[in-house]
């Protein structure tokens, strides 16, 4: 980062656009390209502000922003868009919008919520599994007698309106087919 600075300062501003600008000729990547393939979002923030342009592409088509794989390097240029909405192409160079710290806070926090709610349905599911398993290693009669609103073929909760034959209820008619299939009515429990 120091010697950037230094560079800069020995440069005059429209020479160091220049420099900024001026592509490899192996690869077609900018001073801004290696910047952000080498995820330094400082030195991404600085090139931009002496003039780097974001919507050079290198050989392979893509913009300093398409080229890094880093997140960190990708919120450097969408916080330096929020700053200078007006002073380069964004949409062409596949920025995707601008975003403040304010709104990195409510992401994080969103992201945060999300991860809590799955974890929380992930437990449930076990949950149900595990009442799931213990429904289905009862015998016919347990399963008749048991409080529970399950399915009595495949033990899964039942809906609103369950499927009813003889004294069993099933959650959907396959289950109610496939039971027959299995207990003719001469043959059930």
């Amino acid at each position: 980062m120091t010697s950037l600075e230094t560079i800069f300062e020995g440069w005059e501003s429209a020479d160091l656009e220049a420099a900024c600008n001026t592509q490899d000729p192996n690869d077609g990547n900018t001073a801004l390209h290696k910047a952000a393939i080498a995820e330094k979002p400082d030195m991404v923030t600085q090139i931009l502000t002496a003039g780097g342009d974001p919507c050079i592409r290198n050989h392979q088509l893509q913009t300093p922003y398409a080229a890094t794989p880093h997140s960190d390097t990708r919120i450097a240029f969408r916080m330096f868009q929020g700053q200078f909405p007006d002073k380069y192409n964004y949409s062409k160079a596949h920025i995707p919008g601008p975003v403040t710290p304010e709104l990195l806070e409510l992401e994080k926090e969103k992201k945060a919520q999300q991860k809590r709610a799955k974890r929380q349905r992930e437990k449930e599911k076990q949950i149900e599994k595990i009442k799931t398993n213990q429904f289905l290693l009862m015998t016919d009669a347990e399963k008749v007698k048991a409080a529970e609103k399950r399915c009595f073929l495949c033990g899964s909760g039942l809906p609103k309106r369950p499927f009813e034959y003889e004294r069993y209820t099933f959650c959907s008619i396959r289950c109610l087919q496939n039971h027959r299939n299995l207990r003719p009515l001469h043959m059930s429990a």
